[in-house]
């Protein structure tokens, strides 16, 4: 979750292969009588078109160093992407 008002989540999305945000909106019931509320899950941009087989995360023993984290991304062909940076920098600039 990285929303909390309104829900805003991302997600992998295995069938599609790919990582992608996904936010929730609430409408009212098409019922007059009812007081509840419609939920819709909405798709929104996509982050990586890719689904991991693996992802490994190296981090510097050093910590007084204050290297940024990187992670190596494993594809089923076994294709790898390295990128670094905290997970929250590499999203955004997705």
């Amino acid at each position: 979750m990285i929303s909390r008002n309104p829900p805003k989540f991302i997600v992998a999305m295995k069938q599609h292969r790919y990582i992608c945000r996904l936010s929730i909106t609430y409408s009212d019931s098409n019922n007059p009588n009812s007081t509840t509320k419609n939920a819709h899950m909405n798709l929104g941009t996509i982050i990586i078109r890719l689904f991991p087989k693996r992802v490994i995360l190296h981090e510097s023993p050093l910590s007084f160093l204050e290297l940024l984290p990187q992670y190596t991304i494993i594809e089923d062909q076994n294709k790898q992407i390295t990128v670094s940076g905290s997970i929250e920098a590499i999203v955004s600039q997705a």
